[in-house]
């Protein structure tokens, strides 16, 4: 019983210590226009966090509820590669 215990504690301390040098993507005023559009067209977090590989779903969370550029706008348009065939 005790190595087993042994063995979960070096576990989660090598999992952890990889954890800390993980960083989000940096949210830009940009992507939160594009966020926005996404999911105003009922596009998933999923395919907006492909987009932005290291992004989030709470990032996206933050600029859907307004704690993140709120006084940005929706974009007008997609870029030319996002994920939207099949979501319209």
């Amino acid at each position: 019983m005790i190595h087993s215990r042994i063995r979960v504690n070096r576990y989660l301390v090598a999992s952890l210590r990889e954890r800390k040098d993980m960083h989000d993507l940096e949210l830009t005023a940009e992507m939160a226009a594009v966020i926005k559009l996404a999911r105003s067209q009922n596009i998933p977090y999923s395919w907006i966090t492909g987009y932005y590989p290291g992004l989030n779903f709470g990032r996206i969370a933050d600029v859907m509820g307004g704690r993140r550029f709120a006084e940005v706008p929706p974009a007008p348009d997609f870029p030319p590669d996002f994920p939207v065939a099949l979501a319209a």
